[in-house]
């Protein structure tokens, strides 16, 4: 007896629910083995490993056309990530005028607008589905067109808890005016810009923004001249021309209007006032997001963003950690590296720092750095000192500069 073919019911909860569970139903009783997100229908969604492994697994992907789905990232990576897996995706309509994502290569949309045909739509569907007649992607969507986001390091060590998380935050259609803007914040050192790249380079990411992964580094006292400049680059990035881009409230202006109508992931890196998120925000971009690290976690606050905190690296990261940039198996590690895991307290920086600066040297070598560190309370106490703050200006990084100095590693 041959195996039902998996059907994944792409939809928004917000307008297409009650057909995508009329479908299933439906569906499944004709034998097909029908998945769609249970979650949605009780309102919002966001992107997990379960819808993933469900895309994986499906033989044909009914993309439900609304719009409620036309605005969501989590629809719109369903339906193109689908089709870049070369999986057969089968639009339908939810109602007649439903806006047509300009991804979708498509003769004929299966129109389930009116109830009273609905019987008859879907045996239309059902021919389709057996026959595997769907919607072919469109020239120029088969990766995201525009990339401008730095290269992860070369001993990138993955976080995938944090990044599943993160990824959950950026990729939901849970409370869209807060989750528009969201603001990575933790301790100097801690990771984030790492992070926020990794999810850059995410595949669900990168399908839910075809028009562009856009990365602006900020940093502490950028001129408006650095401004000027880095919106010049977004604006060619996202092929169009930088002629007009003067001063920073023209250019801001220019900007926010290019991305209007464009489905892009804008990146603000190294984040210390708000008004530098307020030049770079999309205004009413709605296909558009804004992230953007900080060690302050008042920005995020002050301007109404989603806050998410990033925390340091568990046990285990840690160690992978210090001996990937020592060039080293994690048994190869001298004994010294546990008291040195103790000290850093699971601050990427200071374990990447260390770790480089032990490459390649004896024991005896790391026996002297775990003595300085143990001499050295800054690292313990900037740390403190950031927490209690709220994440401020915070870090670990001042008394770890101070420390590594002390070892001779700076």
């Amino acid at each position: 007896m041959p195996k039902p073919l998996n059907v994944f019911i792409s939809y928004a909860h917000k307008d297409g629910a009650k057909l995508a569970s009329q479908l299933q139903a439906d569906l499944t009783a004709r034998g097909y083995d029908t998945w769609l997100d249970q979650a949605r229908l009780q309102g919002g969604s966001n992107w997990s490993r379960e819808i993933e492994e469900a895309l994986d697994n499906a033989d044909v992907v009914l993309a439900l056309l609304s719009a409620g789905s036309f605005e969501s990232e989590v629809c719109r990576g369903e339906q193109l990530r689908s089709l870049r897996h070369r999986k057969c995706v089968i639009p339908v309509l939810v109602h007649v005028r439903a806006d047509r994502p300009v991804y979708l290569e498509v003769r004929q949309y299966r129109d389930f607008s009116e109830p009273e045909l609905y019987s008859l739509r879907l045996e239309d569907l059902i021919r389709d589905i057996e026959s595997r007649s769907g919607a072919d992607l469109a020239p120029g969507f088969r990766k995201t067109r525009y990339d401008t986001v730095p290269p992860l390091p070369a001993n990138f060590v993955s976080r995938p808890a944090e990044l599943e998380s993160l990824r959950q935050v950026v990729l939901s259609d849970r409370e869209r005016r807060n989750v528009a803007l969201v603001a990575l914040r933790g301790m100097g050192g801690i990771g984030k810009t790492v992070l926020a790249q990794a999810l850059c380079r995410d595949e669900a990411v990168q399908a839910a923004f075809p028009d562009g992964v856009l990365w602006v580094k900020v940093g502490e006292k950028p001129t408006d001249a650095d401004l000027v400049g880095q919106m010049r680059e977004a604006a060619k990035a996202l092929g169009s021309s930088a002629e007009g881009f003067d001063t920073l409230e023209a250019s801001s202006k220019l900007l926010r209007t290019l991305l209007k109508d464009k489905a892009a992931l804008l990146v603000l890196d190294d984040v210390w006032h708000a008004n530098h998120v307020y030049d770079f925000q999309p205004g009413d971009a709605r296909f558009c997001r804004l992230l953007f690290t900080t060690r302050n976690a008042e920005i995020g606050a002050a301007i109404g963003a989603h806050g998410h905190s990033l925390d340091v690296l568990a046990e285990e990261q840690a160690r992978r950690l210090l001996a990937t940039y020592a060039g080293r198996s994690e048994e190869e590690l001298p004994g010294e590296a546990a008291g040195i895991l103790h000290e850093c307290k699971g601050l990427p920086l200071a374990l990447a720092m260390i770790g480089a600066m032990l490459r390649e040297e004896p024991p005896r070598r790391w026996a002297d750095v775990l003595d300085s560190l143990t001499r050295i309370p800054q690292l313990r106490l900037s740390e403190s000192r950031g927490r209690n703050r709220g994440e401020r200006q915070g870090s670990p990084a001042g008394g770890a500069e101070a420390l590594f100095r002390s070892c001779g590693l700076a």
